[in-house]
């Protein structure tokens, strides 16, 4: 969140300004869910005729524990998808997948007096 003294507004109010919603998390996935949910409308009005079970996710905490919900649903669940499709937000592009992830830690320092 950083320093509150850079925001204009609260960000954890969800403040209505001119028919948007401001604040942290507003435009995080709720586009991705809208999408995914819009294109199994899409697939079911093409008369889409393969035989598949599509499965829409909502999962929580990707920041802090990515992949702990998908890692029940696998192992739980004793779901096993041939696919997944991540609606992270990138910028409008495509990204193919990846396996696995990377964190890394930088720190800085200052040589100045």
């Amino acid at each position: 969140m950083g320093e509150l003294t850079n925001w204009d507004f609260d960000p954890l109010s969800g403040e209505i300004k001119d028919g948007f919603v401001h604040g942290r998390g507003t435009v995080d996935q709720e586009g991705g869910a809208a999408a995914f949910v819009t294109a199994g409308r899409i697939l079911k009005e093409l008369s889409f005729n393969k035989d598949i079970t599509i499965y829409c996710t909502g999962t929580v905490m990707e920041e802090d524990c990515d992949g702990l919900c998908w890692k029940y649903i696998v192992e739980e669940e004793n779901i096993k998808p041939n696919f997944a499709i991540s609606t992270e937000p990138t910028n409008l592009n495509i990204y193919r997948g990846h396996r696995g992830r990377m964190e890394i830690r930088v720190t800085f320092r200052s040589f100045l007096s």
